[in-house]
């Protein structure tokens, strides 16, 4: 609505397992974990629970160096992070994620309630002038998944919002999590082959004409850990 009463629009990138399965996705309740509990306790808990077959070894050299670069995150924050969004196999993580709400947060479908867009909320949002764009299913790392996987998350996703928004013509993407390393050649092509206009990855630098030309399906876009007041704050 503000945007509205000031005449602006804005581009608005949703993942739809909250309104597939009825649930968070598995990075916000990282983000509720880590605004309403102290990341020590967090990370003693989690040390507690974890084991080491429950972790993909390679991962943690491909991504230890190029992960949370930007923010100001504590040691602790940063392993529960890094862990949970990167190392850890997917065949474990909810499992883990799951063990972490119980502990720490019994009031998650109290939370959920709120959290998201309704549908009619999406709606009336395109009605408006606002631009709804892809954002995956389960918001997964999608260089850590094969072809099949990363082509069910972009194409069951504009499917999806395809329902919600009877004209949906305008099909774009942003990457979950961003950066180089969050994605392949392979999602580049699969979003091509979906007729996607664009993509945002994250790349802090303006937009040229030769991204435009030459790479539509990676437009750099700032990172939000740059800006003022950019980074989770607690959650009341």
């Amino acid at each position: 609505k503000e945007l509205i009463k000031r005449g602006l629009w804005g581009i608005f990138y949703i993942p739809i397992q909250p309104y597939i399965k009825g649930q968070m996705i598995d990075v916000h309740r990282i983000h509720v974990l880590l605004s309403k509990h102290n990341p020590k306790k967090l990370y003693n808990y989690l040390n507690n629970i974890l084991e080491d077959s429950f972790i993909e070894k390679d991962k943690i050299n491909e991504f230890k160096d190029k992960t949370y670069t930007h923010q100001k995150n504590d040691d602790y924050t940063n392993f529960i992070k890094k862990t949970l969004n990167y190392y850890i196999s997917y065949q474990f993580r909810n499992k883990i994620i799951n063990l972490l709400m119980e502990k720490f947060i019994p009031n998650e479908n109290e939370i959920f309630e709120n959290f998201y867009l309704t549908k009619s909320q999406i709606l009336e949002m395109h009605n408006s002038g606002m631009v709804i764009g892809s954002h995956t299913v389960n918001h997964p790392v999608m260089s850590r998944l094969n072809f099949q996987d990363q082509e069910s998350e972009i194409k069951d996703s504009f499917q999806f919002l395809k329902g919600v928004i009877k004209n949906f013509d305008h099909k774009t993407f942003c990457y979950p999590y961003g950066g180089f390393h969050s994605f392949t050649n392979q999602t580049e092509r699969i979003l091509d082959k979906e007729n996607c206009l664009y993509s945002f990855n994250v790349e802090n630098r303006d937009i040229d004409i030769n991204d435009l030309l030459f790479r539509p399906q990676a437009l750099p876009r700032y990172d939000c850990n740059h800006f003022p007041f950019g980074q989770v704050s607690q959650i009341k």
